[in-house]
């Protein structure tokens, strides 16, 4: 669209209406809104120094706090290792640990336990096995469809959420098949705990061997979630034991797992006046509940309700013997009548399998094999024909063959005449046997396959255990190698164990960190100097501001004056070298400082805030010290909310909204003002347009009226 010829600039009164428009709204521009930009500006600028102020204050609270807490009374840690250069532990310290040496003997280090069941030929073959046992408290319900790998995923769930088993499981899958292996997430003697249901699951897996603690060997029940819910709900099942009675001490105690929480039993065992307690302990993140007991825990005989409860409940618990390997003829030996073979059948009419061996004098018994440890076996026994059954067994048990001192097995032989090779020490066994026979005119014979009738196998992998430490003669058990409680405000990380090895272990004031703490305080507060006298400063987002000096000041006077209540020599930083200098920063005599640390450190803890006291009652009370006035004084000033930088921030920003506010309305009337200007502009260049159009055309006809007239 064209612009009307009216509304360009001077065209009919030669006059630049729009440079005075624009003269008139800057001048009122100047006069009515720069004022308060000008101010919005600087109330923006105030909020921006204030926060670079509460931050730099919180820097130096931080600082501050760090001294009331114990930062000038650091102690280091050194030692714990082994004229030979072996580390068997170290140490690290916290806020209140003291100076002292300690002798150390690492016994044994915590272990995580590991079982495993017996080997499957196939994790995806469904195992036929129904019922439930339980993983640390956790049900685990077994169905006749599931496979190894189910009941693998099954206990790995357990292990998820509230109450978290701390347990989880594998399959190991090797040439002889596959075996579930559980394993423990934490270290410690009780990181797996088991309990089979009635239908012996656990059993059926291999987890366990069947066998039960004795009575009474077990004090303590096992964890529990809670101590005030139903031992059945607990558990989550309702196959439980009825009604029954067990024995502690010489008391009866009344059970039903049903209705029975861990403290009701407690409390029930206490009034009969056995010790019990409830204990509680963190394991896998949660805390558990635990019943222990003074005296030995039995099942009422006879009952076999009252054995499952304490296998239910934990006081006694599922054997896991490793099993030993046992070797088998594949074919039973018999005599020259077809009768099973004894000790003293002759060799001579030893038949296997019903196939006579023909034995004669001057053939010899080939020998090959491996004992359990590996060690190959090999040996001959030459034949005079006076030989029996029982000969033949010596042999194999001779120290030479397969009875070694080292990793002996024993032959024997089954009463239905089947060769049996046993070996000494149960678990993972690599015992095999071959026998042959080489006749004396060259021929040979064979005494059959002989094959694996029971696999060895350990159940459990690796045993849990407790870390073992001695401190100054004073043995320490725990279920973790990371100990906190045995040294006050000191963690012990073992690393090694080396019975009958003792080593020193050395805390000493840390005069480093603790210069260190100092010098980061007196950093952060000339910090502070350097930002007041800037901001402050003619020019500056908060120029001659009083408020600041005056918080500055304030932490300025409690650096240099006496901490109040505080007795003795030693009551001010300057006195230990720390102290303001003629510019006014706060400077740290190293020198000073050190010297004052190690000669009278009682005193400058309590100087700064690190020291302890001990109350009438027995309570510790730690002093607040020159860190504490200025840790509360700082926090005063920074603190988010109420502190005074925060309150500065929150009114300046109110200000800067009303000011824009203001600013707003200002600028809306100053455009409605130019909008009027350059209306009456444009109407007044309208009006002399017309007029001297007017004029143009009178003048036109009075010229042709002459024209004419001539």
């Amino acid at each position: 669209m064209s612009t009307p010829l009216s509304s360009v600039q001077g065209l009919a009164s030669s006059v630049q209406w729009q440079d005075l428009v624009s003269a008139i709204m800057a001048q009122q521009k100047s006069r009515m809104l720069d004022p308060v930009t000008n101010a919005i500006t600087a109330a923006k600028s105030g909020v921006t120094a204030w926060t670079s102020f509460q931050s730099l204050v919180k820097t130096f609270d931080d600082a501050a706090v760090a001294l009331r807490d114990g930062a000038i009374g650091s102690v280091a840690a050194a030692g714990g290792t082994t004229a030979s250069g072996r580390a068997l532990l170290s140490a690290t310290t916290a806020s209140g640990a003291t100076p002292g040496s300690y002798q150390a003997e690492v016994l044994s280090l915590a272990r995580a336990t590991k079982v495993a069941g017996a080997t499957v030929s196939s994790a995806t073959t469904a195992l036929g096995f129904t019922g439930e046992f339980f993983v640390n408290g956790k049900r685990i319900a077994v169905t006749a469809t599931d496979t190894l790998t189910n009941i693998r995923d099954r206990i790995n769930v357990a292990n998820v959420g509230s109450g978290a088993t701390g347990v989880t499981a594998t399959l190991n899958s090797s040439s002889g098949g596959v075996r579930l292996v559980l394993n423990a997430s934490a270290t410690g003697a009780s990181g797996i705990e088991l309990a089979d249901g009635s239908a012996g699951v656990l059993e059926q897996l291999g987890l366990v061997d069947g066998t039960a603690s004795s009575a009474g060997a077990q004090t303590q029940t096992y964890r529990f979630t809670d101590s005030t819910t139903a031992i059945g709900t607990l558990l989550g099942t309702t196959d439980l034991p009825a009604a029954t009675t067990i024995t502690v001490g010489n008391a009866t105690i009344n059970v039903d797992l049903s209705t029975d929480t861990l403290s009701d039993i407690q409390q029930r065992i206490a009034a009969a006046g056995v010790g019990a307690r409830l204990t509680t302990e963190s394991f896998n993140g949660t805390n558990w509940q635990r019943i222990a007991v003074d005296e030995a825990v039995g099942a009422t005989p006879g009952d076999a309700d009252s054995a499952r409860a304490l296998s239910l409940l934990g006081f006694t618990q599922p054997g896991q013997s490793s099993v030993a390997q046992v070797l088998a003829d594949s074919s039973p030996w018999t005599d020259a009548g077809g009768a099973a073979a004894t000790t003293s059948t002759a060799l001579t009419s030893l038949s296997v399998g019903g196939t006579a061996l023909g034995l004669a004098a001057g053939d010899s018994i080939q020998i090959s094999g491996v004992r359990g440890d590996g060690m190959p076996v090999s040996a001959t026994l030459t034949l005079d024909g006076s030989e029996t059954v029982d000969t033949l067994l010596a042999k194999l048990n001779d120290p030479s063959v397969f009875g070694s001192v080292s990793r002996p097995a024993t032959a024997s032989l089954g009463a239905d005449g089947t060769l049996l090779l046993t070996d000494g020490t149960a678990g993972s066994s690599q015992l095999a046997l071959s026998l042959s026979v080489k006749r004396a005119n060259g021929g040979s014979a064979s005494f059959g396959r002989v094959a694996t009738q029971t696999a060895g196998m350990d159940r459990v992998l690796v045993q849990g255990s407790d870390a073992q430490v001695r401190i100054d003669g004073t043995t320490y058990s725990r279920s973790s190698n990371t100990i906190t409680d045995v040294i006050p405000n000191v963690t012990l990380n073992l690393s090694a164990s080396e019975p009958g090895t003792t080593v020193d272990l050395t805390l000493t004031r840390d005069v480093t960190a603790a210069s260190n703490a100092a010098q980061t305080l007196a950093t952060a507060y000339n910090a502070l100097v350097d930002f007041v006298k800037t901001q402050t400063a003619s020019g500056g987002a908060l120029a001659f501001s009083s408020t600041l000096r005056s918080a500055l000041r304030q932490i300025s006077q409690t650096i240099q004056q006496d901490v109040p209540g505080l007795s003795g020599t030693l009551t001010r930083g300057a006195l230990v070298g720390l102290a303001m200098d003629k510019t006014g920063h706060l400077q740290l005599d190293q020198a000073k400082f050190t010297a004052a640390l190690q000669t009278r450190s009682d005193a400058v803890l309590a100087l700064f805030g690190s020291a302890s006291v001990v109350q009438a009652d027995g309570t510790v009370v730690k002093t607040a010290g020159l860190g504490g006035a200025l840790a509360t004084l700082a926090e005063s000033m920074s603190r988010a909310g109420d502190g005074l930088a925060a309150e500065h921030i929150s009114l300046l920003q109110q200000q800067t909204d009303v000011l824009s506010a203001r600013a707003d309305d200002i600028q809306a009337r100053l455009d409605r003002h130019q909008e009027t200007l350059t209306a009456q502009f444009v109407a007044m260049e309208s009006v002399l347009a017309r007029l001297q159009s007017q004029s143009a055309t009178l003048s036109s006809q009075i010229k042709s009226l002459q024209s004419s007239a001539g």
